[in-house]
């Protein structure tokens, strides 16, 4: 649902009265898998379906608290799925995300969630189910935030497993040697990276020393964000591919194919824009619905999400700084 990396706000949170990822918690996610679709199957709230995906979150702040932080939770994410048919998506989106958020805030629905949780091996009661989405806009110098702040980014990239599997790909195949980065084409820099990924302790101490200074700070940022971009590059690839093979495999229950697709990449722009290409392709009425749909509740998530950090009990968002 979220790429790593990705800083989001928990909109909504089933949790309330512990110390944990409540309403209006922010952190860096770091993995997200198990990705599904859900009927509510209620009378209440028969509007809309869910899509939801476990994710690993390094939260540096629980709620609206003052202080930073720095903890590892497992989250579930739910995203609405609209199933009315309606030619003015706004207003039914606007409506859906509200009445999921009022799932999620109520008491009441405790047996929904647990039929969700029950689809995921090994989670019990205390994973909250939230709605999450991505900052919109964070003004964060990555530079200067607090050190929780700082490790939590790095650690959400070097613990994601799209990157580790990257570079053990990387490492058995030898292509870093066709980079023009110097740095990147060194055998010696991947066997480096590697070790970062996979050694926790050996991860704790360079990401130390990193966080040291505004100095040092800049040289972590820079490397890392040259391994995102070589990563990255390969992951867009794959995802092309991976949409071109499954719209080849035609088109029975397209609803299905489309939201399958998409639910893993839901807030990844690139993502669906690629599919909604080739979507409109195929000239098949329900799927454009659908992609349209996709678009709209998203925006109007990013909306709460905008509002959520004007307001923030009246205080405004600040980014944590040393």
């Amino acid at each position: 649902m979220f790429e790593s990396g990705t800083k989001i706000i928990t909109v909504e949170s089933s949790l309330h009265k512990t110390v944990g990822p409540r309403k209006g918690s922010i952190g860096y996610v770091s993995n997200h898998y198990d990705t599904m679709v859900f009927n509510l199957m209620t009378n209440e709230f028969n509007s809309f379906d869910i899509v939801s995906s476990l994710c690993e979150v390094f939260f540096i702040r629980f709620g609206f608290e003052k202080h930073g932080r720095l903890e590892r939770k497992t989250v579930i994410s739910v995203f609405p799925i609209l199933k009315k048919e309606t030619k003015d998506r706004s207003p039914e989106a606007k409506k859906c995300v509200r009445d999921l958020s009022d799932i999620i805030n109520s008491q009441k629905n405790n047996y929904l969630w647990e039929n969700v949780r029950s689809n995921y091996n090994d989670v019990t009661s205390s994973v909250p189910i939230v709605l999450a989405t991505p900052l919109s806009y964070d003004p964060t110098d990555l530079r200067k935030c607090t050190e929780p702040e700082f490790k939590g980014w790095i650690n959400s990239y070097l613990t994601s497993y799209p990157l580790i599997r990257f570079v053990a790909k990387t490492m058995e195949s030898g292509h870093f040697t066709k980079y023009n980065d110097e740095e990147f084409s060194s055998a010696k820099t991947w066997e480096n990276i590697a070790l970062i990924t996979s050694d926790r302790a050996y991860r704790k101490e360079c990401i130390r020393d990193w966080a040291h200074s505004i100095e040092t700070r800049k040289i972590g940022i820079d490397f890392i964000r040259k391994l995102i971009a070589i990563q990255s590059r390969h992951h867009m690839d794959s995802l092309i591919k991976l949409i071109n093979n499954t719209m080849f495999l035609g088109t029975h229950n397209i609803l299905g194919v489309i939201y399958n697709l998409a639910g893993p990449h839901i807030y990844n722009k690139f993502f669906i824009s690629r599919l909604e290409d080739v979507v409109r392709k195929l000239e098949i009425s329900d799927a454009k619905a659908a992609i349209a749909d996709i678009k709209a509740v998203t925006s109007e998530c990013l909306s709460l999400s905008d509002d959520m950090l004007r307001s923030n009990n009246g205080s405004g968002y600040t980014p944590f700084s040393k």
